[in-house]
């Protein structure tokens, strides 16, 4: 007996493109549920700015943004030789979480010590006011999207 391959006559060779578009659709909401995993976490805002000191750039600066919110935490950035900084929300994510912030700037170790040449001062010596240290008396408030924070400070007491 001579056996012809039929495939209209197949059950499963007819099921076959409906279970290929059952598996589309099952690859596509899986990829994007998993595309959606990394979003997770606060509403972040990207900030950057300059902060200069009697209208020079402070130079290896650190500025630290504390979140004033509950559950909040700190970003921080340092500044380049021309004062400008970016603030690292996380090792891996930029920006600050979007509110108000309590601001402080300040230069530790080598860095104090250029700008000092090594004698200590009305500034402290950070080579910067010691008001600038303190929380409370800088502060700013981050919006979603990008955004440009300046602080313009003063060594006069």
């Amino acid at each position: 007996m001579y056996y012809r391959f039929q495939p209209k006559s197949d059950p499963h060779l007819k099921m076959m493109p409906a279970c290929a578009r059952i598996l589309k659709v099952f690859c596509f909401c899986l990829l994007l549920s998993f595309s959606a995993c990394g979003q997770s976490g606060p509403q972040l805002g990207l900030v950057e700015g300059r902060i200069t000191l009697d209208g020079k750039p402070l130079t290896d600066a650190t500025v630290t943004f504390i979140y004033s919110g509950e559950n909040g935490t700190t970003s921080s950035g340092s500044t380049d030789a021309n004062g400008h900084y970016f603030l690292k929300y996380t090792f891996r994510k930029a920006g600050a979480m979007v509110g108000h912030h309590d601001v402080k700037i300040e230069i530790e170790g080598a860095a104090a010590v250029r700008e000092n040449q090594g004698k200590k001062s009305e500034t402290g010596n950070n080579g910067i006011p010691d008001k600038y240290r303190e929380p409370g008396t800088l502060t700013a408030h981050v919006k979603t999207g990008r955004q440009k924070i300046n602080f313009d400070l003063s060594s006069s007491p």
